[in-house]
Parts: C-alpha cells; structure tokens; sequence
C-alpha cells in the first residue's frame, strides 16, 4: 500500500485553484501527512505548518489540548482531534486543519484497538469529525492508509 498519489495531485490542484492554506496536527501519522504534501514542488504555496505532538505533555503545551480532555477520554478519541484542529485552527490560522490521533500498534493502547484512528478537518469554520478503524496490520500501512482516508475526505469536502 501506498499514498494515493493521483488523490494528493488533485488536492493540491484544488488548494493552489482556491489559493488557500492548509496545515496539519499529527500525532498517530508522526509528521507523514505533512511531508506527503511537500514532496511535490510549490507547496509553500498553500502549505502553512505541521505540528507532532506524540506525547499527551506536547498535546497540551503545544496544541492547548486539554488536560481534563486526555483523562477523560484518552488521547485517542474524538475530543482530542477536535481540540487538535480547533487550536491548531486558532493558532495558524490556516483556511484548512487537519488533526490525526490513533493507535498503530502493534498493541492495544489506552484500551483502543490497533488501526483505530480519530480525524477532525476544519475547512474554513466548519468541523468534520470521522472515525477511522483500518483494517492493516504493520503500522506503516495502518498510518498511509489513514492518511488516504483523510485525505479522500477532504477531496470530497472541497468541491
């Protein structure tokens, strides 16, 4: 498996036609989101910044996360990604945000399965909230294959 590579030629088409911006919060995807943007030439057109935070520590100091938010429901949950996008969104001011918080395994963290995986993408003011579960089993593809999730969602999103 690999990142779908027609999928992210068609989403920097339509970033760069829109002339908007787009930055991502990641923490299962460690960075690769981001770095699948960049390998194509003018990305500092429409690219603004990725921020990856693996620890619950930076998730708060660098993203405002909640501390009550991450005791609650864990990192790996809905409320998390949402405070990912929602500060990443406040601080970069990006048009779109992308947060990423999930297991890869291979074991069971925080009791949620491996290849469970919570996106939020913010385009403009609106939130999109979506549970992943993929069905891999090497980490390396449990992550590729939720980057093409995300991103596939926000094809469809920017019409």
């Amino acid at each position: 498996m690999k990142l779908d590579k027609n999928l992210l030629k068609k989403i920097i088409q339509k970033l760069k036609e829109k002339k908007i911006t787009i930055s991502f919060a990641e923490s299962i995807t460690g960075g690769n989101a981001a770095a699948s943007l960049v390998f194509f030439s003018g990305s500092s057109n429409y690219f603004n910044s990725s921020i990856v935070t693996y620890t619950n520590e930076q998730k708060i100091k660098l993203l405002n996360v909640k501390e009550i938010t991450l005791s609650k429901y864990g990192a790996i949950s809905e409320q998390t990604a949402y405070e990912m996008a929602l500060n990443l969104k406040n601080k970069t001011e990006s048009d779109i945000c992308i947060s990423f918080t999930g297991n890869a395994g291979p074991i069971v963290h925080e009791n949620k399965k491996v290849g469970l995986t919570f996106i939020t993408l913010v385009i403009f003011d609106k939130f999109y909230n979506y549970k992943f579960e993929s069905n891999q089993t090497k980490r390396s593809l449990i992550i590729i294959d939720t980057i093409n999730f995300a991103f596939a969602k926000l094809n469809n999103l920017l019409l």
